[in-house]
């Protein structure tokens, strides 16, 4: 009897896992089990490295192989990628795999072109009940929408799934199951994180599709937290936001032959996992990165090669010149107007600058001249949408309007001259008394000319303060040469329009029924977000007379009091309340105390954080300092 030719084996699964905004010292079994677990029977890469430190320049890099000035995506919301500019989903929808992506913050819009190559581009985001969209979707929401697409393909189908969690960008927002385990909220992200890629895989596994997928999980970028200034990402380029976690796994279907359990300690990059990805799926990809094959069977390393980062959302941001970075050996070089360089084996945390003029002078010229990066193009923009603006904006990511205009000049001040007012922007201010903030943006405004940040925060806290129409004189000041800026100024005078309205139905309510303390409590910050200070004080006063209970109102009106510049008072209210206070409720408290020159108790500020509670620069530094005391 004769024997049929038996079928060829289906090629492997790719699935691409990116946590946003990971560092790479997440790499621990409390914070992140799931990863260590795949990185005890796959291949971890301890010296990965992001090109930038922004979401969609880094995924670009990530799909393509190429750095930022080669595909020419540099900054969030401004550039797009190019028709010209070939991705691995384009690849391998070519070769018949099934491709889906599944993203979970705006900044990732298909707009932006990375959904090119994807059969299905999943950017859906959530509304609230005003019809208001969020500017992300959390990871659980996300993973369901991707296993969904999986479950309809074919058995036979191979597929390129990319599943994007968001949760650890900030706001952080995270589980109380996390920040159970996790007090400090980023960690409880992460931990989150961690546990809806766990699901995801579990899930993919009961379903039969995990064996024969060979799995990458990685991140864009990390956070800096408080390191060398930065409070979040996005200006340096230090290894606070350039190291990230990479491991690659291949399930025992996919006769992928990785080396389990290895460390590898190269230096790699992001650019590199694409063109890794299509040597083992045996497919063609032309790409600036390198194929890491053979680190992973443990056959041999790579050549050595300097790895490329940079940064221009300072430009963008904080009108500071742009940073550019080389990985060479064990040398990071910082080339910015005051230049870095950084032995990494014996100064981990780049703490100890051993630039000179007269040594590196050379080889930081010959590294300018061997790597030129386009930095003209940070300047070449597109015209956003108020609704594409508002959304990159609930982010983070852009500063009023766009402070830098095609055509200019580059800025020349180096960023880390900004690093008082970085942290102050990118903290929000937090821990600092609004009319203390307001001043030294006024200071930076004069020493620093416009400043797209500095604006948008000037606005913010004049609102705070419940300084409507010191607020509008500033839209209407720039209303007329900025379109995002006109639009975004009708959108607020019809919000306006709509709450005055909505203060009338509630004044009626109120008559109907006088101790309705929701309808009490909804009026007071309403009242507040149009600049009705007195009236809302009387309201706030009444709904906590009607609800003494209710830690979220109390937290609301102690806000509101120090809006009004009454911090007595909003001691009062705190000390009032009728259970103990806990998280948010003691930073309020330490605050208040520290805006009245008290800075002598630290319990509030110490239990705040170990609750959970996010402290600004100003309170964590000042911890510090009494703990090295």
């Amino acid at each position: 009897m004769g024997c049929g030719k038996l079928a060829d084996p289906p090629p492997p699964n790719w699935i691409l896992v990116t946590w946003d905004t990971t560092r790479a010292d997440v790499f621990e079994a409390t914070k992140a089990p799931q990863m260590v677990a795949l990185a005890e029977s796959g291949v971890r890469f301890h010296n990965a490295r992001s090109p930038v430190p922004l979401t969609l320049p880094a995924h670009t890099s990530l799909l393509s192989g190429r750095y930022p000035h080669e595909h020419g995506v540099r900054l969030n919301g401004v550039h797009e990628v190019g028709p010209d500019v070939a991705t691995l989903a384009e690849t391998l929808q070519a070769q018949g795999y099934a491709t889906g992506a599944f993203v979970s913050a705006a900044v990732l819009e298909r707009g932006t072109g990375l959904a090119k190559g994807f059969d299905r581009y999943d950017d859906t985001l959530p509304k609230d009940p005003s019809g208001q969209y969020f500017a992300e979707r959390g990871s659980a929401a996300t993973g369901a929408a991707a296993l969904q697409w999986v479950s309809g393909l074919d058995a036979d189908q191979p597929f390129f799934l990319w599943v994007h969690f968001f949760d650890p960008h900030r706001p952080w927002e995270p589980s109380q199951e996390a920040l159970a385990l996790h007090p400090f909220p980023y960690d409880a992200e992460v931990w989150d994180t961690d546990r809806s890629t766990q699901a995801l895989l579990d899930q993919l596994q009961k379903n039969g599709r995990l064996s024969n997928s060979l799995l990458v999980l990685t991140s864009d970028h990390g956070e800096s937290l408080g390191e060398h200034g930065e409070w979040t990402h996005g200006a340096q380029v230090y290894d606070s936001t350039q190291r990230v976690p990479l491991v690659f796994w291949a399930g025992p279907e996919t006769g992928l032959p990785l080396k389990a359990g290895h460390v590898a300690t190269e230096p790699v990059s992001l650019v590199d996992v694409a063109p890794t990805v299509a040597a083992l799926l045996s497919v063609d990809f032309p790409a600036t990165g390198v194929d890491l094959g053979g680190i992973l069977r443990g056959e041999r390393g790579i050549a050595k090669r300097d790895l490329l980062m940079e940064s221009g959302y300072g430009t963008e941001r904080y009108q500071a010149a742009p940073v550019f970075g080389v990985v060479r050996d064990e040398n990071v070089w910082i080339d910015s107007p005051k230049p870095e360089r950084y032995r990494l084996g014996d100064d981990p945390d780049q703490l100890n600058n051993r630039f000179d003029a007269l040594a590196d002078g050379p080889v930081l010229a010959e590294l300018q001249s061997q790597y030129p990066r386009n930095p003209e193009g940070l300047r070449e923009q597109k015209t956003l949408t108020l609704d594409q603006f508002e959304k990159l904006r609930a982010l983070g990511y852009m500063g009023g309007s766009s402070a830098s205009g095609t055509g200019e000049e580059l800025p020349t001040t180096d960023i880390k001259d900004r690093r008082e007012m970085i942290a102050l922007l990118q903290s929000g201010a937090l821990g600092i008394a609004p009319r203390v903030a307001l001043e030294k943006l006024a200071k930076w405004d004069r020493e620093f000319g416009p400043v797209a940040a500095v604006d948008e925060m000037k606005v913010s806290l004049l609102d705070y303060l419940g300084q409507v129409e010191k607020a509008d004189e500033w839209f209407e000041a720039r209303k007329d040469a900025d379109e995002v800026v006109r639009a975004d100024f009708e959108r607020r005078r019809t919000l306006r329009t709509e709450k005055i309205a909505l203060i009338a139905a509630m004044d009626q309510a109120l008559l109907a029924n006088p101790d309705h303390p929701t309808v009490r409590a909804d009026l007071a910050i309403t009242l507040w977000e149009v600049g009705k200070m007195e009236a809302a004080r009387d309201h706030f006063d009444s709904a906590l007379v009607l609800e003494p209970r209710n830690l979220g109102l109390r937290g609301d009106t102690v806000r509101f009091f120090i809006a009004l510049g009454d911090l007595p008072k909003a001691l009062v209210v705190l000390a009032q309340a009728e259970q103990p206070l806990f998280g948010e409720l003691l930073c309020l408290r330490a605050r208040v105390k520290n805006m009245m020159g008290e800075q002598g108790d630290l319990t509030d500020l110490r239990a705040c954080q170990a609750q959970g509670g996010e402290l600004g620069p100003t309170e964590r530094a000042l911890l510090l300092l009494t703990a090295q005391n």
